[in-house]
């Protein structure tokens, strides 16, 4: 074994009290400056990383308030898929000569799996683990994986207090639900149906999963009995079983573990208590000899009376999928795109709001009836002002929060189906001769350049039918169009939705199940709030194939432009601080902003000038954007304004969008549009078009392309 000296020590997660603290707002604060470091084989003589009996690795809470991630952790117990994509398997250990001290781990994060490396040094009081540690004290998988877990969340004390769920979730990269024992409020619902829609404990739709699915029990308060279980507690269910009694009727027992490691419970099944001895002498002892240390068993009915919050997490199949908690089945097909709430832009609220409709949107393409669960996850955030209780979660964490976390918005879900109607036609081209032969081709060919590639028609097939007629060969072409046609959008939200979220919740992550028959479906995810910003992830699991695809946010709806000739200018510019981000009119370095030249040589009393500006980048980037018109002396090529100089037209207020547009009638004359930011010393670049009416004499021309295909697309009906 290599000296201590020369082992890895990890830069970014040092064996110190920054490691350990992030404002010291937590219990864990008075371990300031008594905290010692030791690597394993200073803790015992012979550690190894898992036991060879499966009991000794469960894993035990210290002294540190992260009892939901460790109740987390059982569920890696069950599956050794998913402990091997945690813990790739093959890492040089204790007493191998590849041994560096340092291990690997892997977290689902957003969307992706990424690498956590840590050291082996671990905070000891007295020589021995002071937070997480396993039932034999030689193991140590469990203080492993909480100190790469405590990394990727920035210190030990951002563990106290969670949620399961997130736990679970970033351990498997699956789903987790949150089920509610006891009645609360519903803020979408105020005449008294709290109850419509929430889902409720059944272990009988379980069974299908039944030893595969992680199940916890929170509690939050402590009512009664439940102050044997802790305040702000999670403990996990290992098994449920139902059982005969001596009255002859049927109970079921719940095997419950506490990750404290002692027992916890005095009810009537505790070891010793008065309703074994109703049992089968033989089927009590079996059933008592399977607890473990802190583990004990209670009825169904004492459990719901006793927790207040169950979370049930989807199990993961062999090959990496999901398996349904309601079937069991697979659910092997998945999407996930990532967008975010912008305040002013595509932050509309719920549906008391009338800007419901600006939240981004999404097509569910269902191509066969399925299963499908949709979950809707929103980043983090961490709140570190004075007042901090350290790392605040959602509702009812465990293991000491006081309370909403409110970096996180509460969130929910609509989804609504969406009918479409059709309309086809066909064209049918007909060709004798083998001279024509060619004239077929070549027309072919241009018509897929010019349909396909530059005008981006609606969908078309096109056959070609090639036969020997006797006198020559007769070239038949059919070209199939279909056109789907409008449908409004405003209607469609009115509408109840075809499957939702029951409220909005202040969660990381809120998710709904159903059976969808095949067809198109609108996916609506949403703040409670209008103007909250976040970015999320939505995500689909489904047993049937499916697409996913995000409803690009349009700019501003293009204004009609009358009819005439049209000469169009578009060019590219930039806003750098410094030198051309002026800002808007309210800050005298607005006229250095970039100036583009605009001719007017027409006198008319219908609009004459379009001017469009469009920035570049992504909707989380959007800029306030917008642009006046000044009249400049005629002949310079570089026109500039002048300090104080009142504007033409404009187009204001500036908006969070990305492309703003104004139409107007100018007289003659030279001008210079200016496109801003509001703030000076934005970065940012645009395009900016600019259409002038002219005189021009029209050439008839004997060709013709036909119609442009104007597709009554997701653009369509955002605009609808």
């Amino acid at each position: 074994m290599e000296p201590s000296g020369s082992l890895f020590i990890d830069p970014d997660f040092a064996p110190a009290d920054c490691s350990l603290f992030s404002d010291c707002s937590t219990p864990i604060a008075r371990l300031q400056g008594a905290v010692e470091w030791m690597r394993p084989q200073e803790i015992c003589s012979s550690p190894k990383l898992f036991p060879e009996n499966p009991k000794e690795g469960h894993p035990k809470q210290g002294i540190l308030g992260d009892c939901w991630f460790l109740c987390a952790c059982t569920a890696l117990l069950k599956n050794k898929h998913l402990m091997d994509k945690v813990f790739p398997p093959g890492q040089p250990q204790w007493g191998d000569r590849s041994y560096k001290g340092k291990f690997r781990f892997r977290f689902w994060r957003f969307g992706r799996w990424v690498d956590v490396r840590v050291d082996d040094c671990l905070p000891c009081l007295s020589s021995r683990l002071c937070f997480s540690h396993c039932q034999s004290p030689s193991v140590f998988w469990v203080p492993l994986l909480e100190k790469a877990y405590a990394k990727l969340r920035g210190s030990y004390e951002r563990l106290w207090a969670g949620q399961v769920a997130e736990a679970l979730v970033d351990l498997t990269g699956g789903l987790a639900e949150q089920w509610s024992l006891k009645d609360s409020g519903n803020e979408e619902d105020p005449l008294g149906q709290t109850d419509k829609g929430r889902r409720r404990l059944d272990l009988d739709s379980l069974q299908a999963v039944k030893g595969l699915c992680s199940i916890s029990g929170s509690v939050h308060s402590a009512p009664g009995g439940a102050s044997e279980l802790g305040q702000h507690h999670a403990l996990s269910v290992m098994e449920w079983i139902d059982l005969p009694v001596a009255s002859g009727a049927a109970v079921r027992l719940l095997r419950v573990r506490n990750p404290w490691g002692r027992p916890t419970w005095g009810g009537a099944w505790r070891e010793g208590g008065e309703r074994w001895e109703q049992m089968d002498q033989t089927c009590a002892l079996d059933l008592l000899s399977r607890t473990e240390e802190g583990e004990f068993w209670m009825e169904e009915a004492e459990f719901l009376e006793e927790f207040d919050e169950v979370t049930v997490g989807y199990p993961i199949g062999s090959q990496g999928f999901i398996l349904s908690i309601y079937t069991g089945c697979e659910l092997p097909h998945s999407y996930q795109i990532g967008s975010c709430w912008i305040k002013g832009h595509s932050s509309g609220g719920c549906r008391n709001n009338s800007s419901f409709g600006s939240n981004p949107k999404f097509w569910l393409q269902m191509k066969d009836p399925g299963e499908v669960l949709v979950s809707l996850l929103q980043h983090r955030l961490w709140r570190n002002s004075a007042d901090s209780k350290g790392c605040i979660d959602s509702v009812g964490p465990q293991g000491g929060s006081r309370g909403p976390d409110f970096q996180h918005h509460a969130i929910g879900l609509h989804i609504w189906k969406v009918l479409f109607t059709y309309h086809k036609y066909r064209r049918t081209y007909t060709y004798l001769g083998t001279k024509q032969v060619i004239s077929v081709l070549t027309w072919l060919i241009r018509s897929f350049l010019l349909y396909n590639i530059f005008l981006k028609p609606r969908p078309e097939m096109t056959l070609l039918l090639i036969h020997d007629c006797g006198n020559g060969v007769c070239v038949r072409v059919s070209s199939f169009q279909v056109e789907k046609k409008h449908f409004n959008l405003v209607r469609t939200l009115n509408k109840p939705a075809s499957v939702s979220t029951h409220c909005h919740a202040y969660q990381r992550e809120v998710s709904v199940y159903a059976g969808l028959s095949a067809g198109a479906y609108l996916v609506v995810p949403s703040t409670f709030l209008p103007g909250a910003e976040a970015s999320f992830l939505l995500r689909v699991f489904s047993s049937a194939a499916l697409v996913l695809s995000l409803v690009e946010a349009p700019g501003v709806p293009p204004l009609a432009v009358p009819d005439g000739e049209w000469e169009i200018h578009s060019s590219q510019g930039s806003w750098v601080p410094g030198q051309s981000a002026g800002g808007s009119r309210n800050f005298p370095s607005h006229w250095t902003n970039p100036h583009v030249l605009l001719l007017v040589s027409l006198q008319c009393e219908e609009p004459n000038v379009r001017v469009s500006l469009r920035q570049h980048g992504p909707p989380s980037a959007f800029l306030p954007i917008g642009f006046h018109i000044y009249q400049v002396p005629d002949g310079f090529v570089e026109p500039r304004i002048t300090q104080g100089q009142e504007p033409q037209a404009s187009c204001v207020p500036h908006c969070y969008t990305q492309e703003v547009s104004l139409q107007c009638s100018l007289p003659p004359g030279a001008y210079a549009v200016v496109p801003s930011t509001y703030q000076p010393d934005s970065e940012g670049n645009f395009t900016l078009t600019v259409s002038r009416k002219i005189l021009r004499k029209v050439v008839m021309s004997q060709e013709s392309l036909g119609n442009v295909v104007r597709e009554t697309s997701y653009i369509s009906v955002m605009r609808s």
